[in-house]
């Protein structure tokens, strides 16, 4: 369900049946936060304002004390809750510097325009014609479509990476490299065992055969 805005921008509500279906389906891909960010921690609630690559200002709030405020490489920041941060970032050796492991199912926005939804921390979020609509991979693997959030494209690309299935290979009819690899090896050998059965022929001999195989039982547990 969409409405217009007095801002020009149209009213998406991310927490819908129809965007949790999306972010469940094929339509959305996994994403895996692959950069180090900067992070600190708040004494006091202090304004924060977050603006994003493309110069869309995505939201302005109120950044509650002991919240950590966390700063992408590319000069983003948001505010993060304190037992959320420690499950998304660990410490480096570096003072102030995180290595973040998030993971979270992001989409392509719909709607063709610049588009603001009510953000999980209870202000508007604004985005562009070309942003995504995410929602976090909890750490069971479940979806957080409760809280769902607006991502720059630019962000997105430069701070996360994308996650591809073996699913993704079998409907395009492709392979994973190793693989794909190590189908060729198979081939190459039963491509020689034919060359050298072949010379054996045009000299009256008989066909090599590849040794026999046992079935032999293994000890269960050697497999440990």
């Amino acid at each position: 369900m969409t409405e217009p805005d007095h801002r020009g921008h149209t009213y998406v509500d991310l927490t819908s049946s129809e965007y949790a279906g999306r972010f469940a389906s094929s339509q959305a891909r996994t994403y895996r936060k692959t950069t180090k960010v900067k992070a600190w921690q708040l004494t006091q609630d202090t304004p924060l304002a977050t603006v994003l690559a493309d110069g869309t200002r995505e939201t302005d709030r109120m950044a509650p004390a002991e919240h950590w405020v966390v700063e992408n490489p590319g000069g983003e920041q948001y505010a993060v809750e304190p037992e959320k941060f420690e499950a998304l970032y660990d410490a480096t050796s570096e003072p102030g510097v995180f290595q973040a492991k998030g993971r979270i199912r992001a989409i392509e926005n719909p709607t063709g325009g610049p588009v603001w939804i009510n953000a999980p921390w209870g202000e508007p979020q604004y985005g562009s014609a070309d942003c995504r609509f995410a929602c976090s991979v909890l750490a069971d693997g479940s979806l957080d479509l409760a809280k769902p959030y607006i991502i720059g494209r630019a962000e997105l690309k430069q701070t996360y990476a994308e996650e591809v299935s073996p699913d993704r290979f079998a409907s395009a009819g492709q392979a994973p490299a190793h693989l794909a690899a190590s189908t060729r090896g198979l081939d190459n050998k039963s491509g020689a065992q034919q060359t050298e059965n072949n010379a054996a022929a045009r000299h009256g001999e008989a066909p090599r055969r590849p040794p026999a195989t046992t079935n032999t039982p293994r000890d269960p547990r050697a497999l440990g």
